[in-house]
């Protein structure tokens, strides 16, 4: 997914639209029909927009820690994420390490964490990151959820 892994950075429209858009030509380029989709996290998300635009193409959704709408407690996070990208990659990093280990995880792994950061700080594109939180904080398909059958 453009944004993601080692891919390089986006300069254009990156909104969760604009990724389904892209979603949608790769299926019709490939003239792919009836796939069984699966989707982790912002993936799960996508996922089920596509079903939700695309009905035709999909056959079965799989949906791993995805959600329909972004909930107040994970609005904070996601505000405060996108304080720190403002800032700088590596208050980002630090903020997301915090968020899913345990102190004494973090004091044990402290070098290899840092070396980690180093290396993402180099490819990371901070403008990419901003752009999935401000689309997540925008996001809410819960109300079309019962148009999947």
């Amino acid at each position: 997914m453009p944004g993601h892994g080692l891919s390089s950075t986006i300069s254009a429209d990156y909104s969760l639209d604009s990724l389904i858009l892209d979603l949608t030509i790769f299926l019709e380029e490939l003239n792919l029909e009836n796939i069984h989709v699966i989707g982790f996290s912002l993936g799960a998300a996508l996922a089920l927009k596509l079903a939700r635009n695309n009905k035709l193409h999909i056959k079965s959704l799989v949906l791993i820690s995805g959600f329909s709408q972004v909930e107040q407690k994970m609005e904070s996070k996601l505000i405060k994420f996108k304080q720190k990208l403002e800032e700088n990659y590596e208050s980002f990093f630090d903020e997301g390490v915090q968020l899913v280990n345990t102190p004494d995880f973090v004091l044990e792994n402290k070098e290899i964490l840092n070396k980690l950061k180093a290396e993402k700080a180099k490819t990371a594109s901070p403008e990419s990151l901003i752009h999935i939180i401000e689309n997540l904080l925008n996001f809410d398909v819960s109300s079309k959820l019962a148009y999947l059958k």
